[in-house]
This record gives structure tokens, sequence and C-alpha cells, in this order.
């Protein structure tokens, strides 16, 4: 018999997938709850849906219509859970990145073996919760949503790594304190690697690249590299301190620096027209310098493109709320 991925449970109640007994309830209202991956049923979004025949609908219907849909939060039962409002917000988050083409999700049912689809339809993936002292038993849609980090279907994949191998460099010159890898690319693997990522491109804003014959023999920098090379320690100093309070913040209420919030410094620094993508491979680099770049080992480093994941990863979760729930977490930074 195949194994369920999810077998979650809620204390004092129990949870049966597609019972015999379901269609008892056709014509009540229902609930559909959302959990992500391993968080507890306790620590998940659910809705009540008063419309009986709504189950007719498909999951991602059924998610736009009422679980990503804001314009339902004064529907929620905060009485009964006061964070709803925030697991409304993080699966609106993790869809947006979906729908961005970010990261993809994995959609199961608990107590239900294998995967579900966007297009299945709810009345067929329905489970019943009843109550062992029989205060209460409904049907409801019990979903899981895992998030999964698949980079290869990336929409802007090609301009990431393309940003990762001249910065790479960048950093490898400012790590070797040189200002040229003369004599370092002899390989056939680095040729190769070269060949392929630099083209016939031998010039670039921060990099120079000559040939010899058909051979990459040089890679140094230009006026505009070395003014970038000396600027990225205080860019990166500077940029961590100013975006910190926004590490972790709540939106409802309001509050910066809380335990388990929302990282939305990203989203701020594109809100102040800094270039998050380039910020994140000179930070992530950065980070992982004494890793990368040794003599011995930066060739592999790099041909591997060691820490790109890093960066693709940081992309993902990057937070997309909309200016107007920004705003008052910016004014509370601002002291207003």
């Amino acid at each position: 018999m195949p194994t369920c991925t999810y077998e979650k449970d809620v204390p004092g109640a129990t949870l049966e997938f597609m019972p015999d007994y379901i269609r008892e309830y056709d014509g009540e209202e229902w609930d559909v709850r959302v959990s992500i991956d391993q968080t507890p049923l306790d620590e998940s979004f659910y809705f009540t849906v008063n419309r009986p025949d709504d189950v007719k609908l498909t999951l991602r219907e059924l998610l736009d219509t009422y679980v990503l849909n804001q314009d339902k939060r004064s529907a929620l039962d905060v009485s009964d859970d006061p964070d709803l409002p925030f697991y409304q917000d993080e699966l609106i988050q993790l869809f947006n990145a979906f729908d961005d083409k970010r990261m993809s999700l994995e959609l199961f049912v608990n107590k239900k073996p294998g995967k579900v689809q966007l297009d299945d339809r709810a009345e067929n993936l329905l489970s019943a919760a009843c109550y062992d002292d029989d205060s209460l038993d409904y049907r409801l849609l019990d979903l899981v949503v895992r998030p999964v980090l698949k980079f290869v279907d990336y929409k802007d994949k090609s301009d990431v790594e393309n940003r990762y191998d001249l910065f790479f460099l960048l950093h490898l010159m400012a790590f070797l304190e040189k200002d040229s890898l003369a004599g370092m690319l002899d390989s056939f693997e680095m040729q190769r690697a070269f060949a392929k990522r630099f083209g016939y491109s031998h010039k670039t804003d921060l990099l120079e690249m000559t040939k010899k014959s058909l051979d990459f023999e040089n890679v140094s920098l230009t006026e505009q590299g070395r003014a970038e090379w000396a600027k990225i320690d205080t860019m990166l100093t500077e940029y961590d301190a100013r975006y910190a309070p926004f590490g972790s913040v709540s939106l409802e209420p309001p509050a910066l620096g809380v335990e388990s919030g929302f990282d939305v410094s990203l989203q701020i620094m594109e809100i102040d027209g800094i270039d998050v993508d380039d910020y994140l491979t000179h930070k992530i680099l950065d980070a992982r310098r004494t890793e990368l770049f040794t003599a011995d080992a930066w060739q592999k480093h790099f041909l591997e493109r060691t820490g790109i994941d890093d960066i693709f990863s940081s992309i993902a979760w990057k937070t997309s709320f909309t200016a107007e729930a920004l705003e008052p977490v910016l004014n509370l930074a601002l002291g207003k």
C-alpha cells in the first residue's frame, strides 16, 4: 500500500482522507486548510467556505478565491487564531515566487499518497475531521505545500550565471591581490569554460580578456573594475547596516526586529533603486571568499559555480509585498 508523504494530526481529532461517508457532508460549509511542508496543522492557514458547491472548483481556483485573496482577510477567524493573516501572507509570498518562476511548489493532501495538481478538483480530495468528544465534525481540503528550489527553470538563470562568472573573477583578483590572471588560465577545462561562457565578447565594464590565437591568455581589470573592486567592502558594510532593521518584520501589526517575521530587506533595497542581484552576488562571494579563492581551489569553484545556488535561493525567497503593505514598517524605520 502506498505510503503518505504527510501524516499530520490534530490533538483530540481524527482526520480521514475520503472516507466512505464523505458525501454525508454535501450541502454543508467546509474548510480549506493549507500548511507549509512540516508546519503543524495548528500553525497553518485555514478558511471556512460557506459555498458548498465550491468543492467543484480546482485547487488553483480555490487558492485564488479564498487562500491568496486578501479581500477575504476580514472573513478570517482571528478570534480563534490571530496569526491567520501572517499565515496567509506566507502563502501569498510562496505563490508569488511560484508564479514568477523563482521557485517550484509541490502539492499534497494530508494523509493521501502521492502529489496532487493545481487543476485537480477539490471534491475528489476531501477529508473528514471528527473530534473525539463529538463536539465537531466537518469536511475539509487538507492541502500541504512544499517549496522546491529548482533553479534550472528560473526565468533569469543565464543573467545570474553571467553575473556570477564576472564577479567571481573580480573577487578572485581582489582576494589574490592581483589585477590580472596572467598564466593562470592554461588548463583545458578553463579554456573550454571561458570559450563557452564568454565567447567572443572579450571586454566588459569590469574585466578585459585577451586572447592568443584561439586561447584566452589573460583576464585583467578595467579602470571601472578597479573602482568596483575598491568599493565592494564599503558597499556591503553600508547596505548590511542600513537594511538590517528589515531582516525580520511584522506587517500586521507593523513591527521591526520580531522573531520569525518576514525578511523584506531585499525588497526594500529594490524600492531604493539598488540592484539586488548585484548585491547578492557580491555578498555571497565575499562571505565565502576564504573557501572559493585559494590558489589551489579557485579553478574548481569557478568551473562548478560554487555558491550560485545560494544566490538563486535568496532570489527565490525575496518578498513581493505591495508598497502599501510595506509603508508602515518603512515609517517605523524612519522614526515616523
